[in-house]
C-alpha cells in the first residue's frame, strides 16, 4: 500500500521534478547537489520515512572522503543523499536504481561503472577526491554479492579517509511507515588500511558497520 501512496505521490509530482532537474541543468554542481537533498527528502516524506543521522561529529571537517554503506534496501541511495551532511557524488555500479531520481545521477556527476570500466573510472574518482570532492559507494548490491573492491582503488590513490556508513531499517522505506537511523561510523585513515589488500579493507567496512547495526537494532527490540 505504501508503494502505491509514493508511486502516486511522485506521479503527481512528476512535472515539478522535471521542470526542477531541466532548471538545474544551468546549476553548479554544489546547487545540483542541493537539489538532489530536496527531492531525496521529499521522496522519503512520501514513503513516510523518518531518517534520523547519528555521529556526525566522526566526520572531519573537511572534504575528500569517501564513505560506505553497506546497501539493505532499494531507497538506500535516496537515503544517503538526504542524509549526508557534505556536498557528495555517487560511485556505484551502473546497475544501481535510484528510484525516482535516477535523472539526479548525470545531474550529480555520479561515477557509474561496470565491471570492464571500474579501474578507468577509479582513477577518475580518485581525481574527485584529490580536488576536495566527496564520493558515496555501496560495499554490495541489494543480493548480498559483494562490489568489485576495485572501486576502493580512489581511496588507496589518493590516501583519503574512508567513512564506513551503517543504514538501520532502510529496507523498509518506501514499502512502510519507518523511522530509520543513518549512523557515520569511525573513519579508516590511510595510515590504518595503507597496507591492508583491498578484500581485508573491504571486511574491516563491513565488520565496522555490523557491528553498529547490531548495536541499535538490540537498542530497539
Amino acid at each position: 500500500m505504501r508503494a502505491l501512496i509514493v508511486w502516486v505521490m511522485m506521479t503527481l509530482a512528476w512535472p515539478a521534478l522535471f521542470i526542477s532537474r531541466l532548471k538545474s541543468k544551468a546549476f553548479d554542481l554544489p546547487e545540483r547537489l542541493h537539489l538532489a537533498r530536496l527531492w531525496s527528502g521529499m521522496v522519503l516524506r512520501f514513503s513516510k520515512a523518518y531518517v534520523k543521522v547519528l555521529n556526525e561529529n566522526l566526520i572531519p571537517l573537511e572534504n575528500g572522503y569517501t564513505f560506505v554503506a553497506k546497501h539493505v534496501g532499494a531507497y538506500d541511495a535516496t537515503v544517503l543523499m538526504a542524509s549526508n551532511p557534505l556536498d557528495a557524488s555517487f560511485f556505484v555500479p551502473k546497475t544501481e536504481k535510484w528510484p525516482y531520481l535516477n535523472g539526479f545521477w548525470s545531474l550529480t556527476e555520479s561515477i557509474r561503472f561496470t565491471s570492464q570500466t571500474v579501474e578507468s573510472d577509479a582513477v577518475e574518482a580518485g581525481q574527485r577526491l584529490k580536488h576536495q570532492q566527496n564520493l558515496m559507494l555501496l560495499l554490495n548490491d541489494l543480493k548480498g554479492n559483494p562490489v568489485d573492491h576495485k572501486q576502493f582503488n580512489a581511496a588507496y590513490l589518493t590516501k583519503t579517509a574512508i567513512i564506513p556508513v551503517a543504514l538501520i531499517r532502510t529496507e523498509r522505506v518506501g514499502r512502510k511507515k519507518v523511522k530509520a537511523l543513518v549512523s557515520f561510523c569511525t573513519p579508516l585513515h590511510f595510515e590504518e588500511y595503507g597496507e591492508w589488500t583491498p578484500d581485508a579493507l573491504y571486511h574491516e567496512i563491513d565488520a565496522r558497520i555490523t557491528a553498529e547495526m547490531a548495536v541499535h537494532q538490540a537498542v530497539s527490540r
